[in-house]
């Protein structure tokens, strides 16, 4: 008979944990830095992020005015915050028009089907992309043990809170 020594035990638990964990993702919240930042800096800011002279259609991800704005060639918002239905930017990685597909297929760079449902569940979990806010959501569910909806509601009294006080 095989004895469990409380190393391998350990080493077991810890396993199962890890496994658990990563059976998974599409459970755990979505983080900005560990999830978002490095598709958006790989697959789309060659276009569309922080050297403007090759900005294409006026559109930069990496400036909340414009990411949030009407910068868009359709005068639609890239990104709605909280409504990937409106969002031009999850339109546009999930459509199968060619023309309209980003990225475009000239770029060599594409998105699989995870990584479109990472940035559609981004748009849809947060106010707001700010890192900021994106670590505080980070640190109200994992420190806090707090749902999503009631750090959502958290951020929400803490930003009109600081709009009144400005």
């Amino acid at each position: 008979m095989m004895r469990l020594t409380p190393l391998f035990s350990i080493v077991l638990l810890g396993m199962s944990v890890a496994a658990a964990h990563g059976a998974a993702p599409g459970n755990r919240p979505i983080d900005f830095n560990r999830d978002v930042r490095p598709l958006l800096s790989d697959r789309c800011f060659a276009c569309h992020g922080p050297d403007a002279t090759h900005a294409k259609g006026d559109l930069r991800l990496d400036i909340d005015e414009s990411a949030y704005g009407k910068g868009t060639k359709s005068g639609k918002p890239a990104i709605v915050p909280g409504d990937a239905a409106a969002s031009e930017l999850v339109r546009r990685i999930f459509t199968s028009d060619e023309d309209d597909r980003m990225p475009p297929s000239d770029s060599h760079k594409k998105l699989d089907a995870k990584e479109r449902a990472i940035l559609k569940r981004w748009v849809d979990a947060f106010t707001t992309t700010s890192p900021a806010d994106a670590q505080f959501m980070n640190s109200c569910q994992y420190v806090q043990m707090k749902s999503e909806k009631e750090c959502k509601e958290t951020l929400k009294r803490n930003k009109k809170f600081i709009n009144e006080m400005n």
